[in-house]
């Protein structure tokens, strides 16, 4: 028996009904230092999730990716959401529940060399990876996976300029739930993280 010819469309119309009344809400807050340590600036940004009109279903496996672009060059990285019970074992995907806020690690940047993200190692990292796995003075690192979990393939901003970033949030059917434009102010390596910065784009 064949499906009537209107099925997939109303099928898709009910989608977009239950995505724009009943499925949660989220929205970018503005960057945040997430370091305590002296000389480290962490950038966090803030992901805070609400209820819609009539109802509040999450936003099953949420992903955060970002698109990192030096003018010449753009890199799709996938990030990852902060653990609030440990910092150093962060998500790769999340359900984004109304009435929480959430943060996703973006760059790391330290004024003196040798410095960790943390008090303590994320997990036991090979000696022979250890000295270029810490960060450089002066050099950001994105925290995304690589830096966390395998501790190759870093991404570091060696050159002093400015970055857009692309910041996006995709659901677990691969829609982008939301979407953001940032720029990311890198100085030159010997000076302060006054001006290191990340900020808005859209406006």
């Amino acid at each position: 028996m064949a499906f009537p010819t209107w099925l997939p469309g109303a099928v898709n119309f009910l989608r977009w009904v239950r995505g724009l009344f009943v499925m949660s809400k989220a929205s970018f807050g503005p960057p945040d230092n997430g370091a305590s340590e002296t000389g480290l600036n962490h950038i966090h940004i803030p992901v805070s999730v609400k209820a819609n009109f009539f109802g509040s279903e999450p936003i099953l496996g949420a992903e955060p990716w970002a698109q990192l672009s030096d003018g010449t060059s753009t890199h799709t990285i996938k990030l990852l959401w902060r653990n609030e019970n440990d910092s150093n074992a962060p998500f790769p995907n999340i359900d984004l529940r109304a009435g929480r806020t959430y943060y996703i690690p973006i760059v790391a940047r330290s004024t003196r060399s040798g410095l960790p993200l943390s008090g303590r190692a994320v997990t036991v990292i090979p000696m022979e990876l250890y000295s270029a796995w810490v960060l450089s003075a002066g050099v950001p690192r994105i925290t995304d996976g690589n830096h966390y979990f395998t501790f190759t393939g870093l991404t570091n901003l060696n050159d002093a300029r400015v970055y857009s970033l692309r910041l996006e949030i995709r659901a677990s059917n691969g829609k982008i739930a939301l979407v953001k434009n940032y720029c990311l102010y890198v100085p030159k390596k010997a000076e302060s993280n006054e001006r290191f910065r990340l900020t808005d784009d859209d406006d």
